[in-house]
């Protein structure tokens, strides 16, 4: 589908849920919105238009092309939800930090990339940056990544990519640990027996129970006690 009539704002396309491609190009669109039903999107075009933030599109999972060319936004984000993205074009804009290149490095699907006429693009490490720091892409800025480029950019920024691949995996290990936590905490409730790993069952054994202090009396209760500091 493509709809280029100088629209501001994007209306009317909820009930287009089998849509797989949609061009919204050379509009004066300000805001991604409404564009939550199309979750069978393959394509999405909104070049030249006059969009500043990224938003709206986490329920686009299946998205694999997207084009954001001359807009103007200024920080690659909330792109989170598009795994399965292979190709990006947000040149033109006003990306002017370089850093934030390296959000990218999420999308491990991602072949192609577009980030020409941002204030970036003109920085003399550009190239060997995002080389180096996106290893996947294989065609920067309508060019092919040769091996020579590749291995310049290796030996120029070894250590800082050494560096955050260990900053990868720490993560990777704390989202891992955090995933195991909420399926056993899950599993926990669904037995009804749920935190049986913390202190408040011991809590609710003694809270508002009349005989607590009595037991508090009692040969080794003191040290058992100050082990379990709830009470």
């Amino acid at each position: 589908m493509c709809i280029s009539t100088d629209i501001l704002k994007i209306y009317h396309l909820w009930h287009f849920t089998s849509l797989t491609k949609l061009q919204l190009n050379n509009n004066v669109i300000e805001k991604i919105e409404r564009l939550e039903n199309l979750t069978n999107l393959l394509w999405l075009d909104l070049s030249f238009n006059n969009i500043k933030v990224i938003e709206g599109l986490d329920t686009l999972v299946k998205l694999q092309d997207l084009s954001l060319f001359n807009n103007r936004i200024s920080v690659i984000e909330k792109l989170d939800a598009l795994q399965n993205l292979n190709i990006l074009s947000i040149g033109n804009n006003a990306i002017a930090q370089l850093d934030n290149v390296i959000y990218l490095r999420k999308f491990k699907n991602l072949r192609t990339l577009n980030l020409a006429g941002n204030p970036i693009y003109d920085e003399e490490c550009y190239k060997t940056f995002v080389t180096t720091n996106l290893p996947h892409v294989v065609y920067l800025d309508y060019r092919l990544l040769d091996e020579p480029t590749r291995e310049m950019a290796i030996t120029k920024y070894q250590y800082a990519i050494e560096e955050i691949l260990q900053n990868e995996q720490q993560e990777q290990q704390a989202m891992e640990a955090q995933r195991i936590n909420n399926l056993e905490l899950q599993l926990h409730k669904d037995a009804f027996v749920e935190f049986l790993n913390g202190p408040q069952l011991f809590n609710s054994m003694f809270t508002d129970d009349p005989d607590a202090d009595i037991l508090t009396l009692l040969p080794g209760m003191t040290a058992l006690l100050e082990s379990y500091p709830c009470y």
